[in-house]
């Protein structure tokens, strides 16, 4: 049997067949264990970075789009974070009780909410960017500033097509299967 035939014929045991066929070296470079590792040591550092903020890194992330003015509702604002929207207006209802937005009607849709951040919102916003600023350095720590810089935009670029493949399987109702045509 020639290595081709190997790697073609799975096996019980891979290393009685001579090894796992792999060039990675352990466990530390399986992309899954790294995000893992990383996700939950930021989701950690961030949410105590973020406890000022009803909802913790949710009621963060409404805050920021909202102060990019980038929902044009909250079902969109809901869709463009990744958020289920049954859990929305729980979100909003704590951010609002907080004096941290304000919920006014839209003047082109009677039965619509503008989102608005309010001068508080935009203090504990402010206060939870450089307190998620420090949480991030210490993450991208063992990166040198060009590794950083690199990492960053391709992070979200997975990141956005992810959410983007979410969005399309919760529109299409298919759990995941391709039923709905590739826009």
């Amino acid at each position: 049997m020639g290595s081709d035939d190997r790697l073609a014929t799975p096996t019980a045991n891979p290393t009685e067949a001579g090894g796992c066929p792999t060039s990675r070296e352990g466990f530390e470079d399986e992309l899954g264990w790294g995000l893992g590792v990383a996700s939950t040591e930021f989701r950690r550092w961030a949410t105590e970075a973020v406890a000022v903020v009803p909802g913790g890194l949710r009621g963060y992330l409404i805050l920021a789009a909202i102060a990019e003015d980038r929902p044009p509702s909250q079902l969109a604002l809901a869709q463009s974070l990744g958020f289920d929207k049954s859990a929305m207006t729980a979100l909003l209802d704590g951010l609002e009780t907080a004096k941290l937005l304000d919920r006014l009607p839209d003047p082109s849709d009677r039965r619509a909410r503008q989102l608005v951040i309010t001068p508080a919102g935009i203090d504990a916003l402010t206060q939870a960017r450089l307190r998620l600023d420090v949480a991030e350095q210490r993450l991208l720590s063992p990166l040198v500033d060009s590794e950083a810089a690199v990492f960053r935009p391709l992070l979200a670029k997975v990141a956005r097509s992810a959410l983007q493949g979410a969005i399309h399987r919760e529109a299409c109702g298919d759990g995941g299967s391709d039923l709905c045509e590739q826009v």
